[in-house]
């Protein structure tokens, strides 16, 4: 049985083939830009139902980054020559 360590590892050395072995390595970038916007929909979606968790300041201060990062991500990757 291999350790969750061992597990984690054997799974980037698997993503980092299939990133090199992908015929469009440019669209790579949107994935993990789309995860992070996810998660931050996510939040969004949580302080909506449940309400906003105190001290608010550090949530509001992860949902901005979450919202915005994946958008400068894409911008600035389709910019790129």
């Amino acid at each position: 049985m291999l350790v969750h360590s061992q597990r984690r590892s054997q799974w980037r050395v698997a993503r980092c083939k299939w990133s090199s072995a992908s015929r469009t390595p440019r669209r790579d970038v949107y994935l993990p830009a789309l995860g992070v916007l996810l998660a931050g929909i996510g939040r969004l979606v949580s302080i909506r139902r449940v309400g906003l968790p105190q001290p608010a300041a550090v949530w509001l201060g992860q949902l901005a980054p979450e919202l915005a990062l994946p958008f400068i991500i894409a911008i600035a990757h389709h910019a790129r020559p």
